[in-house]
């Protein structure tokens, strides 16, 4: 994995405007850098782009990447798996969404989780497929909405995945949204895309 950041007046004004919402205020925004990670791996190329107040960590089974946000509770994975769907549109993606069967594999491990929302989203790379839901009163003790983006490209299921506690969701939504929109499928993506539309 490689490392780059970005820093200057352009990332500390869309640092500004979109990530007050996660606990800074906009002076302290001024000073936000981005770190741009790129996957070196011939077989799971992607771009992780994220404040520098969000650490890197280890990266749980099955998983390529693990962000947290150090003293806040919120975590997102990228996940990256072989697909040979042809055809795969975001479009498509959402029509034929089967919400048994996602709330069947997130109830495996969360047994009331609810899909609440679907719709369309985009990484930095292209359109993208979104859900969320809520996990309810679950093992671990704290009810967690759950965010997750995937796209299909060149032969990969990327996904993105946020998990923020229900009580914390509205205060970190925008966080978790620049997380997704900046994130690309391929290996040069750099730093930033705006959330609230085009660059």
């Amino acid at each position: 994995m490689r490392r780059t950041d970005r820093q200057g007046r352009r990332a500390g004004l869309l640092a500004a405007a979109v990530l007050a919402a996660a606990g800074t205020t906009e002076a302290m925004a001024e000073d936000i850098r981005f770190e741009v990670a790129h996957s070196l791996r011939p077989d799971q190329p992607f771009t992780v782009i994220y404040p520098d107040f969000m650490v890197r960590g280890a990266t749980l089974s099955g998983s390529a990447f693990h962000l947290d946000y150090p003293g806040h509770p919120l975590q997102c994975e990228v996940l990256v798996r072989p697909d040979t769907e042809a055809g795969w549109t975001a479009e498509h993606a959402l029509s034929s969404f089967d919400v048994a069967s996602a709330e069947a594999m997130w109830r495996e491990t969360f047994p009331r989780f609810e899909a609440r929302q679907k719709g369309l989203t985009s990484f930095q790379s292209g359109p993208a497929f979104l859900y969320w839901g809520e996990t309810g009163e679950n093992p671990s003790g704290v009810p967690l909405n759950i965010y997750r983006a995937e796209a299909v490209d060149a032969g990969r299921l990327y996904v993105v995945e946020c998990f923020v506690p229900t009580a914390n969701a509205a205060e970190l939504l925008n966080l978790v949204t620049f997380l997704i929109r900046n994130f690309s499928t391929r290996p040069d993506a750099e730093c930033c895309i705006d959330p609230r539309g085009a660059e």
